[in-house]
């Protein structure tokens, strides 16, 4: 009796700890698979169809001062905004200036607003892409602070229009030099005198389907140079819920600034967009109005609706406001967390590293040569005495600029799941030795 009683003892115990061990095993195979483990993979990978990146270029001043001027004039006396009148000083006409775009894009004017940028028929001499011409493949769209912007290779709503690869290559014209290149005479003597603008252009590489953030991250590029971007690409791409809170959302008012000007635009979400439009709300509620720098909008969520909103009046009080309050949600980031809560990261980040060189430019064949283009039949507005003066004028304007990729390889970051549900499932059914085990103690 003893003797039974003993083993039956020793077989409780055994069925015991297999229990527990089992149930622990268990729990914390439960606890990983919840906890959504993840890994980033990093390769490089040869892709000879890479996309070519869009290209977004800005005049480096905003307004041609042969067709804005008197516009400007006419409508501070109009306004009566001269600080001595009737003497209008340059501080009035700078002032001036700012106030009658925002007037022109309140009152849906945006056309005109264009019209008074520089065109890209007014400075663009040549562009090719690996031997193709791309003089007519750019889209304009405008910037509160650069004016008139035009993109290269931009993805639209029409996603069977192809998009230029890196192996894209003319195979009807000789070319000695691959990626774009384009030749400007960039017309210093059309820019509109302000302190804030310097000489050249600005320019930013950017995925085709992003909106091109060029306030954030543009490049400058000076008159008087033959420059070469060469770039590197990157993608880093991260899983969605539960494995992270990055998003693929485009709410309402990131389609309405799209769309603002060019219904045919299909960019992704930005979480620097994003950021951008949630503090535009925030200056909207607390002063009536927006202050853009980084893109003009209209239209903003508000109260859970989209609504069309009025850019301040410069100068003025609520202009001020909008200020203080960019001020106070920039610098307060548990006041962003609050109300910024669905500006979370992308899910897919494409970068472009670049390195710029230059030489100096034009040489004397150059000039000759654009000499006679821009005299015979080109659309670049130039001074009476350009031709006796051809040569001083084509080194204070003429700028060069070539992107070209650094090799079709591109580095890919990817976040991977290290346990997923298959892993899962195989790890619980690999207790179930525990079970015969308790069972196989109990039943003797």
């Amino acid at each position: 009796m003893v003797r039974i009683q003993a083993t039956f003892i020793v077989r409780y115990a055994i069925g015991s700890i297999a229990f527990g061990v089992m149930t622990y095993f268990i729990i914390s195979c439960v606890r990983l698979y919840f906890s959504y483990p993840t890994q980033t993979r990093v390769s490089i990978q040869l892709n000879r169809s890479q996309l070519f990146p869009a290209v977004t270029i800005c005049s480096g001043n905003p307004v041609r001062f042969d067709k804005f001027f008197m516009p400007v004039i006419a409508y501070i006396r109009a306004k009566n905004l001269s600080a001595s009148p009737p003497t209008i000083t340059s501080d009035d006409v700078n002032r001036g200036a700012f106030n009658y775009i925002v007037d022109l894009m309140n009152n849906n004017q945006t056309k005109q607003v264009l019209s008074y940028g520089f065109q890209l028929k007014d400075i663009l001499l040549d562009c090719t892409y690996n031997g193709y011409d791309c003089r007519s493949m750019w889209v304009e769209s405008i910037s509160p602070i650069l004016g008139n912007c035009y993109t290269f290779n931009r993805q639209t709503i029409d996603k069977t229009a192809k998009l230029f690869q890196i192996n894209y290559v003319n195979g009807e014209t000789q070319t000695l030099h691959n990626g774009l290149i384009m030749t400007f005479y960039i017309n210093i003597e059309l820019y509109f005198p302000s302190l804030e603008y310097g000489l050249g252009l600005t320019g930013i590489l950017h995925h085709p389907g992003e909106q091109p953030l060029i306030r954030y991250a543009g490049k400058r590029f000076s008159p008087g140079f033959e420059h070469t971007l060469v770039y590197e690409k990157s993608v880093s791409s991260y899983l969605g819920s539960p494995y992270s809170s990055c998003t693929k959302e485009v709410r309402d008012d990131m389609k309405a600034l799209y769309n603002f000007f060019d219904n045919n635009t299909d960019y992704a979400y930005s979480e620097t967009v994003c950021l951008e439009l949630c503090q535009q709300a925030f200056m909207y509620e607390q002063c009536g109005c927006i202050y853009p720098v980084y893109f003009f909008l209209n239209q903003l969520i508000l109260d859970g609706q989209l609504r069309r909103v009025r850019i301040c009046t410069p100068w003025t009080a609520e202009y001020m406001c909008t200020i203080q309050a960019r001020n106070h949600i920039a610098n307060d980031p548990d006041l962003q967390v609050r109300r910024c809560p669905h500006c979370q990261s992308q899910c897919t980040i494409y970068k472009y590293s670049s390195d710029l060189s230059a030489l100096k430019g034009p040489s004397d064949a150059e000039k000759d040569y654009y000499r006679r283009m821009i005299l015979s039949n080109s659309t670049i507005p130039v001074k009476s005495d350009f031709s006796a003066n051809a040569s001083y004028y084509l080194d204070r304007n003429y700028l060069k600029l070539s992107i070209v990729p650094l090799s079709p390889y591109e580095t890919v970051y990817e976040e991977k799941a290290t346990y997923i549900w298959s892993a899962f499932i195989s790890d619980i059914g690999g207790q179930s030795d525990g079970w015969v085990l308790v069972f196989s103690a109990f039943s003797k």
